[in-house]
């Protein structure tokens, strides 16, 4: 299986854990602890400082190749060289709006006509800590910078326009109202790209203020069985991966199961 990185870790960054004190690895070195092994890992950075540290795992890593740049453009030099039959994971996890619709449209697009299955995605969608901030909901007025911003990273299709004015009609009226909004329409876009299972879980801090969503998609029916597996961990279940906090909710988002569009 073949893994592409865009490595800036937030869930899984690499650190120490405030409540215990203990160290832990971040995702760019627990890919490589995964069985059966990733026959590649392509780790894509645009931080010089970061690069540095990607560097010195790949050292350690025979599979590892570190590619400096914007991932929107420098993910052509790792899907050049990925067979389109090969199995791929993608993790994409922007701080803001870096990551480009575009891309997610390519990753998808990479292995059409020559495997039934695409290219499994984890994107960390960072509603809260950008998408929100860049809309002004009190004043209605946006700048031309801040619209271009979101237009590349949900996609000129992406109803939050729509969503938008809703909230300042009053016809969306909270802010959890407003954030399923958004994270539906966002997940809606990939499940529309032909992915057949797409599923979303909130990530909260400590206190179980909300800071992210995790948005999983794939064509296999084990790859949604697990994911749902542990996008449903708390704390109180430390086996599974994502035990954020005990206030999250688990699996918020899952279009096999019945849920009504506020858009």
């Amino acid at each position: 299986m073949e893994s592409v990185l865009h490595r800036r870790i937030r869930w899984l960054r690499a650190g120490i854990d405030p409540r215990n004190g203990e160290t832990y690895d971040g995702s760019a070195r627990l890919c490589f602890d995964v069985e059966p092994a990733f026959t590649r890992c392509f780790l894509i950075e645009n931080d010089p400082a970061r690069v540095a540290m990607l560097k010195e795992i790949a050292t350690e890593q025979r599979n590892a190749r570190v590619i400096q740049g914007d991932v929107n453009e420098q993910i052509g030099h790792a899907l050049g060289v990925i067979e389109p039959q090969a199995a791929t994971f993608a993790f994409l996890d922007p701080e803001g709006t870096e990551l480009h619709w575009t891309t997610v449209e390519r990753l998808a697009n990479h292995k059409r006509g020559h495997s039934p299955y695409k290219v499994d995605l984890l994107i960390l969608f960072p509603l809260q800590m950008c998408v929100l901030r860049l809309l002004n909901f009190k004043t209605g007025v946006v700048p031309k910078v801040h619209e271009q911003k979101l237009e590349r990273m949900l996609g000129a299709e992406s109803p939050w326009r729509d969503i938008w004015r809703m909230r300042l009609t009053g016809e969306i009226t909270t802010a959890e109202e407003t954030r399923a909004a958004f994270l539906d329409a966002y997940c809606h876009q990939i499940k529309k790209l032909g992915y057949k299972h797409v599923l979303a879980r909130e990530v909260v801090s400590d206190e179980g203020r909300p800071l992210y969503y995790l948005v999983f998609a794939s064509d296999h029916d084990a790859g949604k069985r697990i994911m749902r597996h542990e996008f449903a961990a708390t704390q109180m279940e430390p086996g599974q991966l994502f035990n954020a906090a005990e206030y999250t909710k688990g699996v918020i988002y899952d279009p096999d199961a019945e849920r009504p569009y506020r858009y």
